[in-house]
């Protein structure tokens, strides 16, 4: 068989560079890029053949995955037009971008629900998007959206065009990938769509050791897709690659046995060949060296055969993992201020971010940052205070420590103190006569009744950590001209799961949730003389 003899053409050539560098001959390549390519227009009708076969069983077994927005080609019941499912499949696929299928599936349907078309989501706001978007992160991809649909509504009648040039250059938001699903899916034109689990799928079918972020490689990917893909069933063909990817073609594991697509497989091949190879008078630890220093003057993709973190190879080496660089910390202090309205119910304060950047026009509780620029602490060094003491853990030596911990604790409370009366008040500047008012009155109508520490919430974003401590300040009374302003506005606390948030304010509302509850039952049972087995509610000091 062609493929089986390249693969262990290529081990070989590997191995025997062992022998070689004992006389000192000069390198060679253990293979040439043609390795990487399709081996025939046969090969090429097998794998889609034996793909689409699999995916339509699955489908008619019941076994596919379900998800709102995808129709199976086959079925002949779906009434809707090809304008409707390209605007589904495009807000789909936005919505899976670094997100996972089980999280998208309430939002797509909530976000249909709200605008079941796309002319309908032209004529929608920021603040509608941003709030039916609320939680699932990445925030941008909603504004987004939102443009690009008042251009398709403006410039293209409300109809996604179908060809993916136009899509890329015309559309905010949409890139080659998207642009591809939505053309194969919904127009059923043979436009190839690449995401990460096709790149997987596409590594180990042609044994890939290069980063699939080069560009040389990237391109080497859709060009292997774009002469796989399927003229007859482009949706259907797209979405089996994917499927493959994502259930049995994972990034650890993978269900080799299960493939449909196993006997075209390089890089399953080179596994079951390996053994053969390594057995021909040479040490694991022989070959290992040899191919893990090897260069290739012919194949300009890969630096390597495998990866050997262990002494047998195995398909998921490919593609080579990516070293993650570790994500700065930034501290904050986050204050939530809660009062009782006139009507008895209780309210919190929120302000809007700006319109640009990190959570563009999400509303936040308010937030002092700690650290003048990006911290060094590692994630797991915890940042500790103490009521009133604004004690925070440092590496340095017991005088330092003292003398840090002092002037953090001066510049924590005069910081938590500047910006919750500018949250309070609704003043854009804070002169320091406000400070010595803050613990008993912020104004004459206007009293600040307790001040807590309830906790730290730790959020994660895709290149920061946000490591919050959250206080709580309870206050009484009306804040005069700064009641509402165009970024400042009191809420009901029954709205704060329907407001555009980010999940980090989320988490930091929740965590004060929980210790009023508790701090509630602790209360009712002191009154009834049975406190004294509850645990302290604030979660601090006191």
């Amino acid at each position: 068989m062609t493929l089986e003899r390249d693969v262990l053409q290529r081990l070989r050539n590997a191995a025997n560079k062992v022998k070689r560098s004992s006389e000192d001959a000069p390198a060679t390549s253990d293979h040439s890029t043609k390795y990487h390519e399709w081996r025939s227009q046969a090969e090429i009708q097998s794998i889609r053949d034996s793909l689409l076969t699999w995916y339509d069983r699955e489908f008619s077994s019941g076994n596919q995955r379900s998800m709102p927005w995808r129709i199976h080609d086959t079925m002949e019941t779906s009434t809707k037009s090809k304008d409707q499912r390209a605007y589904e499949v495009w807000i789909s696929e936005v919505m899976l971008q670094q997100t996972q299928v089980e999280r998208v599936r309430p939002y797509f349907m909530k976000w249909l629900q709200k605008w079941p078309t796309l002319l309908d989501l032209a004529n929608a706001t920021e603040e509608d998007v941003r709030t039916v978007w609320s939680g699932l992160g990445y925030y941008s991809r909603a504004t987004r959206l939102l443009g690009g649909a008042k251009i398709v509504a403006a410039i293209f009648d409300g109809k996604l065009p179908e060809d993916t040039t136009t899509l890329e250059k015309q559309v905010p938001g949409i890139g080659r990938y998207t642009a591809g699903a939505v053309t194969s899916i919904a127009y059923g034109l043979p436009c190839a769509a690449v995401d990460g689990n096709v790149v997987r799928v596409l590594a180990r079918l042609r044994a890939i050791g290069g980063d699939p972020k080069s560009t040389v490689v990237d391109k080497l990917f859709w060009s292997l897709a774009s002469s796989l893909i399927s003229a007859s069933r482009p949706g259907a063909f797209n979405q089996a690659l994917m499927d493959l990817g994502a259930t049995i073609c994972t990034p650890r594991n993978p269900g080799c046995g299960r493939c449909p697509v196993r006997e075209h497989c390089l890089a399953r091949t080179e596994t079951d060949n390996w053994k053969s190879i390594s057995s021909d008078n040479n040490s694991i630890e022989d070959i290992k060296t040899a191919i893990s220093s090897e260069t290739s003057n012919d194949c300009t993709l890969c630096p390597r055969v495998f990866s050997f973190e262990s002494q047998t190879p195995d398909p998921s080496v490919y593609p080579p993992k990516q070293i993650k660089t570790e994500r700065p910390v930034k501290n904050f202090t986050v204050i939530v201020v809660e009062r009782l309205s006139e009507d008895g119910f209780r309210q919190v304060r929120l302000h809007q971010r700006k319109a640009e950047g990190l959570l563009a026009g999400m509303w936040e509780f308010g937030m002092v940052e700690l650290d003048e620029g990006k911290s060094t602490i590692s994630p797991k060094v915890q940042r500790k205070r103490k009521r009133g003491g604004g004690e925070v853990e440092t590496n340095s030596t017991s005088a330092q420590k003292g003398r840090k911990k002092s002037q953090a604790s001066e510049k924590l409370d005069e910081d938590i103190a500047i910006v919750a009366v500018k949250d309070v008040l609704g003043l854009s500047t804070i002169s320091r006569s406000h400070l010595g008012a803050v613990a008993r009155s912020a104004s004459s109508a206007l009293t600040i009744e307790s001040r807590k520490h309830v906790g730290t919430v730790t959020h994660t974003f895709s290149h920061v950590v946000w490591q919050m401590e959250v206080e709580h300040w309870k206050v009484s009374g009306e804040n005069g001209d700064g009641e509402h302003t165009n970024d400042a506005k009191w809420v009901n606390i029954d709205e704060i799961h329907y407001t555009a948030m980010g999940n980090g304010m989320k988490k930091a509302w929740n965590l004060v949730d929980a210790v009023s509850e508790k701090g509630n039952v602790l209360s009712k049972r002191k009154r009834a003389g049975k406190g004294a087995n509850l645990d302290n509610p604030t979660g601090s000091d006191e």
